[in-house]
């Protein structure tokens, strides 16, 4: 549905695509401007066929593009994702990574793909319920014993000397499987192993994870913590996990 009034969101949203489409691969931009377009911008409205974000600006000060907080709209744009739900339509999102969990003595560093949706929204590390990593964390440093709260987690990587970060800075992705990433940039690891000295082994959370980088240090490829790995049972990521961890 075509329109000219956007909320802060969606606005923030559409500048994130601008600015992608940008850097894209040769086949990205097709697919990027299919997304503008499910928030309801077309750029041919505008008679702009090259949208740079200095152009989406000045269609804003001059109100060809309204910014709104009208409730109304907000339902409008729900009502859009569920019909496109339903039509097995596949709306992708941008995502950059969190900052990396680490200290002065760290010695191990974990590194994933991408945080999930859930881990993003609240900025913690593997908040997924379906992501068993901080249950294979509690049965190898806390016997067994839950861990109440992040802090809690976070604590228990201090005190084992545990770092985590993720493989790549930002993506562009329609869920939380490291299947569906597209467009990725890598963090600077290599900076991050420079300033932490201490860091002596990287442990890749699934395949995924090493497919794009090797580290200047020894590393290990274990199988992924997530739910999405049906391959492995519980039992065995634990062995695979505690093997690694304990080395």
């Amino acid at each position: 549905m075509r329109k000219n009034e956007f909320t802060k969101e969606e606005i923030k949203r559409l500048e994130e695509l601008i600015k992608l489409r940008v850097t894209s691969a040769r086949n990205d931009p097709k697919r990027i401007r299919q997304n503008m377009r499910a928030i309801g911008f077309y750029g041919s409205d505008y008679n702009i066929s090259d949208m740079t974000i200095d152009k989406f600006h000045s269609l804003i000060d001059q109100e060809l593009i309204k910014i709104v907080n009208d409730s109304s709209v907000t339902k409008q744009i729900k009502s859009e994702v569920i019909s496109a739900k339903k039509q097995n339509m596949a709306i992708d999102f941008y995502c950059t990574s969190m900052k990396p969990v680490i200290f002065p003595d760290s010695e191990i560093l974990i590194l994933g793909t991408m945080p999930g949706k859930t881990s993003l929204k609240i900025q913690e590390y593997y908040a997924a319920s379906s992501n068993c990593f901080w249950r294979v964390i509690e049965i190898i440093y806390n016997n067994g014993n839950r861990l109440a709260d992040y802090n809690e987690k976070i604590s228990c990587l201090k005190k084992n000397k545990i770092a985590l970060w993720d493989v790549y800075e930002t993506c562009v992705r329609n869920d939380s499987h490291d299947s569906n990433i597209n467009n990725a940039k890598l963090n600077d690891i290599n900076g991050l192993l420079s300033k932490y000295k201490n860091i002596r082994k990287v442990i890749f959370n699934g395949q995924k994870a090493a497919s794009e980088y090797v580290p200047e240090v020894p590393y290990k490829i274990l199988c992924s913590t997530s739910n999405s790995n049906t391959h492995n049972t519980l039992e065995e990521k634990l062995k695979f996990w505690g093997n690694a961890l304990n080395l």
